[in-house]
C-alpha cells in the first residue's frame, strides 16, 4: 500500500475542493435556467457541458500563451497587415496559419531587412499554433546559443535548461538592431 505525503493530500483535497466549487457552481447555473426557460433537462445539462468544455479550451490556451513569454503577446494572424509595402501574400500567409507546417514538423524562417516586422509576424504565428492545441516557447537567439553552449560545457548537451523537446513551435529573434 502506498502511503501518500501531507503534500499529497492537500493537493488532492484542493483539487476535490476546486471540482466541488465547479460543479456547485454549474448547478447553480441549471437551476436558475430551469426556472425561466423551456429547455428540456438534457438540453440545459448539453449547454452546460459545452459552456464547460469552453471554459476548460480557454484556460489552456492562456496557459499555453502565458508558458510561451511571446514578446508582442496580442500579435495575431488576423491582424497582419498585408500591404504592398511588406511584400506578403495574403493566400500563403493564411495557408500557412491553418498549421500544415506544424503538422508535418516543418520549420518556418522568416527573413527581411530590421524593422520589418519579422517578429511580430513571428508572434502571431506563434499565438496560431497555440490556438491550434500546440505548446509554444518565445526564445530570444542570443539567449538559445548561450544555454545550449552552456549545456555543451558542462556536459548535458542533449539536456539544456530549457527543455526544447516540450515545445512544438519555437519563435525564435536575433533581438534589437543595433545602431
Amino acid at each position: 500500500m502506498k502511503r501518500t505525503s501531507d503534500a499529497d493530500t492537500s493537493n488532492t483535497e484542493s483539487d476535490e475542493c476546486a471540482w466541488s466549487c465547479r460543479v456547485a457552481t454549474a448547478y447553480r447555473e441549471l437551476i436558475e435556467q430551469a426556472h425561466g426557460n423551456d429547455l428540456s433537462f438534457d438540453e440545459r445539462l448539453g449547454l452546460m457541458l459545452d459552456r464547460e468544455i469552453a471554459v476548460r479550451t480557454d484556460r489552456r490556451l492562456t496557459n499555453r500563451l502565458a508558458t510561451a513569454r511571446l514578446r508582442f503577446a496580442n500579435a495575431s494572424i488576423e491582424d497582419i497587415d498585408f500591404g504592398s509595402h511588406r511584400g506578403l501574400d495574403r493566400r500563403n500567409v493564411l495557408s500557412l496559419a491553418q498549421g500544415a507546417w506544424l503538422k508535418a514538423n516543418e520549420n518556418l524562417i522568416l527573413t527581411d531587412q530590421t524593422g520589418t516586422g519579422k517578429t511580430w509576424i513571428a508572434c502571431a504565428f506563434a499565438r496560431q499554433a497555440a490556438r491550434l492545441d500546440y505548446s509554444v516557447l518565445y526564445v530570444r537567439m542570443p539567449r538559445l546559443f548561450e544555454d545550449l553552449a552552456l549545456a555543451r560545457l558542462d556536459g548535458r548537451f542533449p539536456r539544456p535548461s530549457i527543455s526544447w523537446r516540450a515545445f512544438s513551435c519555437w519563435c525564435s529573434t536575433t533581438g534589437e538592431p543595433t545602431p
